[in-house]
C-alpha cells in the first residue's frame, strides 16, 4: 500500500502482485488483518477503510476524529 490509496495483494508468497482498489486517493501507512477475509488500512486524511472478503473490496469506515492515522493493529479478531 502507499500513495494515492494504493493496494497491492499477492496470494503467490510475493511472486505475482495484483492491484486493489480501495476506494481513496490518499496515501495509506499501516494495514492490519485480524482475520482472514476482514482488514483494516489506515493513512493521511482521515483515512481507514475496511475489508471483509480479503482486500477484494474496500469500503470506508467513518471516524470521529480528524488526523493522519499512522498505525493500526488489532491483538485478536
Amino acid at each position: 500500500m502507499g500513495t494515492n490509496g494504493t493496494i497491492i495483494k499477492t496470494t503467490s508468497g510475493g511472486d505475482n502482485w495484483i492491484v486493489q482498489s480501495s476506494g481513496t486517493a490518499n496515501m495509506l501507512v499501516s494495514i492490519s488483518f485480524p482475520s482472514l477475509n476482514v482488514g483494516y488500512a489506515v493513512g493521511d486524511g482521515n483515512t481507514i477503510i475496511k475489508t471483509t472478503n480479503g482486500g477484494q473490496n474496500w469500503f470506508p469506515i467513518n471516524s470521529p476524529i480528524s488526523t493522519d492515522y499512522r498505525a493500526v493493529h488489532f491483538v485478536d479478531t
